[in-house]
């Protein structure tokens, strides 16, 4: 590279007697240009970063978000959202300069705050309302469904503020953010809250856009319409005559994809004809009329038809306003119950419509001809025209979106054993309910409408309920089956707890001492009540909790119940018989002190000694009672337990077991 310096100055200006120009003025700026000239020499081969020196910074501006809400916090974290590096910051509050020099600020009080962004000389700002209420929640104007989700957004945001999400007044469960995407029409409604504060709440209507959804697997033209065929329109604007619902009335259903659109047609007539000939339009019959470009013009152009399907013919007419003809249409037009059923397949191609997408739209209408009596039309009924024009005027058409494919979610069934019996002492239940439809993913919640008490659950978001510490009445349960968008099937099940049933006790009692126990309670279990019919033999009845004496007074008495699981010496002053009716008691557990222990046996049936202490026999010494004794290994008098008896048992260590019944 070639470098030319050309330096010009005034020769004059330079006097003879100056010994040193470089010092003078004239030689301070020569050497001043020399020096600017070689740094730009310099910054052109060498340039300097100026970046490191904060300069040459990207000038952004800052987003300090949604307004924010202190409810539940008191204190909210503002960011500018921008690097640091390089730049300064400085933050207001209702316009007064507060202390802070990030790109951060927290904050605890109520307030505009703006943040002011120095990107080496370009300023940027931003500002957000801080409020001490939570703020107007406003999820914006109704809108139209058009098969792509729509992300509802409250503009609300705060750490501790909670998102509760309802479509058509049922909750939507895990719908807990500030957004909600959706993909279904309905009433969404959300509610905002925090401690401390007013929650608000605001709602919108999404509705569905009349509309051909896509289908990847074409239906059959069979005259059946199958599931594919998703939404359904009302054939009811009256064009001339007097119909009715048995006599003239109908519905429409569409789909599509790249290269058809599929018309299905279900009329209700109680009289078919098919007699007119080329007057087609005074038979029995349904037109369908489309205009492709969806111009809405007063007259036919090259995309505009009418196309008849007259009833128990097998190929279409065409309008006579038609400008092209459209070929390749199949047709399939079946008797109904109730009238006759009407499905098309016709190419897009044929209607001039080329690469169908998602989100266009057609101009579209269904006409249906009503002959009663085979001498002509008496009555007609359209879709979206109001007077009889469309077969030369599509202005008066209606208009159909593009949409794209819909899950076709089979109905969910829930079903579940609709009364269930148990009887005392069992107190626990388990309730199974089996889903099928609703090809999605489903959750579960099972509650207790009403019960004689309150039932412990377990398993109440899964199909398996477990309900315990029952009592004897009657309780009712539902599970709710709740699909992602908020669809709910619900069905309940009716418990009917028992009783036990009424049974009795016999205990043959001799004169002298008796060492007893009791496996059947009566409702009343005070001493003096259980053994009324004998206590005038009773001398006595005492055990390790202390006695009974029927000659003292009752506030005397240090035994005041008979209690399952405990044994009574009962002295008798001649013999008798106690016949006890009640309840069967429950299996007991049995706590074993060191030392001798008085045992009540509490069941009605006889069970070996060694099976029922064999978990603790290591733990046992000796067992005993007036007919003998038992000692592991050894030769005994007893071994087993028997109802109605009572037994000691010496234990050398703390331990406990239960009755197996």
């Amino acid at each position: 590279m070639a470098i030319w310096l050309v330096v010009s100055h005034n020769p004059s200006s330079f006097p003879d007697n100056i010994d040193n120009y470089q010092t003078s003025e004239g030689g301070i700026d020569y050497n001043a240009g020399l020096v600017g000239a070689l740094g730009y020499v310099v910054s052109r081969l060498a340039p300097v970063d100026q970046v490191k020196f904060g300069l040459g910074k990207t000038c952004l501006s800052p987003s300090l978000g949604n307004d924010v809400s202190l409810c539940g916090s008191g204190q909210v974290l503002l960011n500018a959202n921008i690097p640091a590096g390089g730049r300064t910051f400085s933050w207001k509050k209702d316009g007064a300069v507060v202390a802070g020099t990030s790109a951060s600020l927290t904050v605890s009080q109520a307030g505009t705050y703006e943040v002011a962004v120095d990107s080496a000389g370009c300023i940027k700002s931003d500002k957000i309302v801080v409020s001490a209420e939570i703020p107007v929640v406003n999820l914006g104007a109704d809108q139209v469904y058009l098969g792509s989700p729509i992300v509802l957004n409250t503009g609300v945001s705060g750490s501790s503020l909670t998102f509760a999400w309802s479509k058509n007044a049922i909750a939507i469960q895990g719908a807990a953010t500030s957004t909600y995407s959706v993909s279904a029409t309905g009433t969404y409604s959300v509610t905002v809250s925090g401690s401390g504060c007013t929650s608000k709440t605001d709602d919108v209507n999404i509705t569905a856009a009349p509309s051909f959804t896509y289908v990847s697997a074409a239906p059959v033209i069979d005259g059946t319409r199958d599931n594919k065929f998703v939404n359904t329109y009302a054939i009811s604007t009256i064009l001339s005559g007097t119909p009715n619902a048995q006599n003239l009335s109908g519905t429409w259903s569409g789909v599509w994809d790249n290269t058809y659109v599929y018309i299905h047609v279900s009329i209700t007539d109680n009289a078919l004809f098919n007699d007119s000939g080329t007057s087609w339009y005074e038979d029995d019959g349904v037109e369908v009329f489309f205009d492709a470009g969806n111009e809405k013009a007063t007259a036919y152009d090259a995309n505009d038809f009418q196309l008849g399907f007259v009833w128990d013919r097998t190929a279409h007419i065409a309008g006579g306003s038609n400008k092209t003809t459209i070929a390749n249409v199949s047709q399939s037009i079946v008797k109904s119950a109730q009238g006759y059923d009407l499905e098309i397949r016709i190419p897009w191609a044929s209607i001039n419509k080329s690469n169908p997408s998602i989100g266009q739209s057609v101009g579209f209408d269904i006409g249906v001809n009503d002959d009663d009596n085979g001498a002509g039309r008496e009555n007609k009924i359209a879709w979206k025209q109001t007077t009889d024009v469309g077969w030369q005027n599509p202005s008066v058409f209606g208009t159909v979106a593009l949409l794209g494919e819909v899950a076709v979610v089979e109905p969910i069934v829930v079903e579940v054993e609709s009364e269930i019996t148990i009887t005392l002492p069992e107190n626990t239940v388990g309730i199974t309910a089996t889903v099928s439809g609703g090809n999605e993913t489903l959750s579960y919640n099972w509650t207790q409408i009403s019960g004689a008490s309150t039932a412990t659950l377990v398993g109440a978001k899964s199909l398996s309920l477990s309900a315990s510490n029952l009592v004897s009445g009657t309780y009712v349960f539902e599970i709710s089956v709740t699909s992602p968008v908020g669809n709910v099937v619900s069905e309940r099940v009716t418990l009917n707890v028992n009783d036990m049933p009424q049974t009795s006790q016999t205990i043959q009692l001799k004169a002298g001492w008796n060492f007893i126990s009791f496996y059947v309670l009566p409702e009343n279990t005070s001493v003096s009540s259980v053994l009324s019919p004998i206590l005038s033999k009773v001398l006595v009845v005492k055990n390790t909790d202390g006695y009974y004496n029927p000659a003292n007074l009752e506030v005397l008495q240090s035994i005041k119940n008979i209690e399952a699981g405990k044994a009574y010496l009962v002295n008798m002053k001649s013999a008798a018989e106690l016949i006890i009716i009640g309840q069967l008691v429950n299996a007991v557990s049995v706590n074993l002190q060191v030392g001798w222990n008085m045992v009540g046996y509490s069941l009605n049936k006889n069970t070996a000694i060694k099976q029922t202490l064999a978990p603790i026999e290591n733990k046992i010494g000796v067992v005993k009672n007036f007919d003998g004794s038992y000692k592991l290994n050894e030769l005994n008098g007893i071994t087993e337990f028997k109802p109605g008896l009572g037994y000691y048992i010496m234990a050398n260590e703390v331990s406990s077991f239960e009755w197996l019944r």
